[in-house]
């Protein structure tokens, strides 16, 4: 759905563009228990729509292995350092959101 077909069924259910944009990210992207907490009323779509975007990028960066530039003396003569272990398989989201939040 386009920025103009989202706003135009934004304005026939009474709400702004940037609301129905946010239900669509917690529709297709949050948990059963966000789409659940909002739908109860419990948090904002807004509030939950923020937190699955960050936690997208979250994973985005921990999925991705890559070089290190090394600042450790214990390796001095090695430039960069390879991290192929991710946090794929460790994450937990609350701990990475509740990380960020710091």
């Amino acid at each position: 759905m386009s920025d103009k077909s989202t706003d135009i069924a934004a304005e026939k259910v009474h709400v702004s563009g940037k609301t129905m944009r946010d239900a669509k990210v917690v529709a297709s992207d949050g948990t059963e228990e966000e789409k659940q907490a909002v739908i109860n009323g419990e948090i904002s779509v807004n509030k939950v729509a923020a937190e699955v975007r960050q936690w997208k990028e979250v994973k985005k960066y921990a999925e991705t292995p890559e070089f290190n530039r090394t600042n450790d003396a214990t390796i001095e003569w090695a430039k960069y350092t390879w991290n192929p272990v991710t946090m794929k398989y460790s994450l937990h989201k609350e701990s990475a959101l509740n990380c960020i939040k710091m």
